[in-house]
């Protein structure tokens, strides 16, 4: 079960006093967590009060939730927003209440209503030129910030790399189950070399980690930057959903955007400036980037983390529309085929 609807009120109290009483639950939908709109009762609210605000909560079904306790999903948000949220460089919906509960996986999440004057990119169509332009640029300057940082050691270390890489025998289990049930459920999509590969790739996962988001030098990450996750406000790109904030290789980010979300065409004409755009953008923001050689050798190997992700979401059909899911399965299907990824992972030890 999630939280009820009075322990969200009470929330809502917690953010906004007496005048949270005034909020009424308008939708929800839910996911790895559990969303809902919660609007004013009424018209003519007071002025100070946002019109709307959207809560995020635990998921309702089971599985899901196992996931969101098992990967501390909720838990990472919430951190976020508490300790990081007023003071990353980049465009985030506004906090009015973060709570983490008693029993494991318990968390709510007050935060800002984007619904109107925002665009929302998403993982059917892919995003523009100019989006992923503003993507990229937005994610130089975020890692920028905290590139090489201490505080993984001190106030963050609750999101440093070793918790995280401590979870992955999950993600990996994940994978094994959804191997044979994405491959029946999208007939085609993945080629038989690549459903050939996965055996020995099962095996290999732990080396892709080492050599990817395990390797230095560290910053702070998104974890998921994927279409789903942005939202467009003028030329202004903004990052939702921190379920995966951590510390990691900031190329996994950027890869990881370019390869779930941008058409194929564009991405193939795009990578190498956006590339190099992101390591100028690092340049910019005082840190020493990764050469050019560098960063397409570690590209490459993590178009195999965008393969996983859209495996594994491929094999559990409740998480994402059977579009979206196509979608992203194919944009990860040539991302690995391009860069010889299953080849260049065979060749590390």
């Amino acid at each position: 079960m999630g939280l009820s609807d009075s322990a969200l009120r009470r929330h809502l109290r917690a953010a906004f006093g007496e005048k949270g009483d005034a909020y009424v639950s308008a939708d929800a939908h839910a996911g790895t967590t559990t969303r809902s709109r919660w609007q004013l009762n009424g018209h003519g609210g007071p002025a100070d009060l946002p019109s709307s605000v959207f809560v995020k909560s635990p998921a309702q079904d089971m599985a899901s939730r196992i996931m969101g306790v098992a990967f501390g999903l909720g838990r990472r948000e919430v951190i976020f927003y508490r300790q990081l949220s007023a003071e990353v460089p980049v465009r985030v919906p506004k906090m009015y209440a973060a709570h983490l509960g008693r029993r494991p996986g318990t968390f709510s999440l007050v935060i800002e209503d984007l619904a109107e004057g925002t665009e929302f990119p998403n993982l059917v169509d892919g995003c523009s030129d100019d989006v992923a332009t503003a993507v990229i640029d937005a994610q130089a300057k975020f890692h920028g910030r905290y590139w090489g940082s201490d505080r993984f050691a001190g106030d963050l270390e609750s999101l440093a790399i070793g918790h995280w890489l401590k979870r992955m025998w999950l993600r990996d289990l994940l994978l094994k189950a959804s191997l044979k049930k994405c491959f029946e459920l999208h007939p085609g999509v993945v080629p038989a070399e690549q459903q050939n590969a996965a055996k020995d790739f099962l095996k290999r996962t732990k080396v892709l980690d080492r050599h990817t988001q395990g390797q230095a030098p560290f910053t702070l990450i998104h974890g998921d930057c994927h279409a789903g996750n942005l939202f467009v406000q003028g030329p202004t790109v903004g990052f939702l959903d921190w379920q995966l904030a951590r510390q990691a290789n900031g190329l996994y980010d950027m890869s990881y955007f370019m390869f779930s979300s941008m058409p194929i065409d564009r991405r193939r004409a795009l990578e190498a400036d956006l590339i190099e755009r992101y390591r100028r953008g690092l340049s910019e923001a005082g840190v020493e980037a990764p050469t050019t050689e560098e960063a397409n050798a570690m590209h490459a190997l993590n178009a195999l983390h965008v393969w996983m992700s859209a495996v594994v979401t491929g094999g559990m059909a409740n998480l994402q529309t059977m579009d979206a899911t196509r979608g992203a399965l194919e944009r990860a299907v040539a991302a690995v085929d391009d860069h010889d990824s299953f080849a260049r992972l065979a060749a590390l030890s």
